[in-house]
Order: structure tokens, then sequence, then C-alpha cells
């Protein structure tokens, strides 16, 4: 399924893991937590992973070095959802 972008950024409340969102042509977008763990993972280094995946070579994969950067982003762009999917009652 192409990609148009993934996400990645830290949990807002559990340290050591990192998540991802996935936005697709017509899909919805979704969010997963990735395999790597903090703290031998960053958002950068898992960025790093999933840029040398075969299947993500036309993949904008864009890093948030924290919870907050990603959640003003996403409400910016009109995500509530995945900011209340993700950290319930903090949506705006």
């Amino acid at each position: 399924m192409p990609r148009d972008r993934i996400e990645v950024f830290p949990h807002p409340t559990d340290i050591r893991t990192i998540l991802s969102v996935l936005h697709t042509d017509a899909e919805a977008p979704v969010v997963l937590p990735t395999p790597y763990l903090a703290p031998h993972h960053t958002p950068a280094t898992v960025a790093r992973e999933l840029r040398a995946l075969p299947m993500n070579t036309d993949t904008d994969v864009i890093v948030f070095a924290d919870y907050r950067s990603w959640e003003a982003a996403a409400l910016a762009h009109g995500d509530q959802h995945l900011v209340a999917q993700i950290h319930p009652g903090s949506a705006r």
C-alpha cells in the first residue's frame, strides 16, 4: 500500500515506546507502536531504519523529537482524533 508519509515520535507516557503514524493514500491514518524501544533507539534512529526499508523508498519519514511537537503538528493538520487515540483527553 503506498504511503504518503510516516511520522515517528516518542509515546507521551511510556518512555520506552516509539510510535509511528502511517499516512496512506485513500486510507485513514494508522497509529502503530514501532518494534524499536528506547533508550537503545530514538525517533531519529527509527526513522533511519524505516527509510532503509525497500517499501519506503518513496515515503517521507518525518521525525519529531518529542510528543508535544508531534501533537502540535497533528492538531494543525486537523488530526485531533489521532491525538485523542494516543493520549485520551489531550485533544483540544
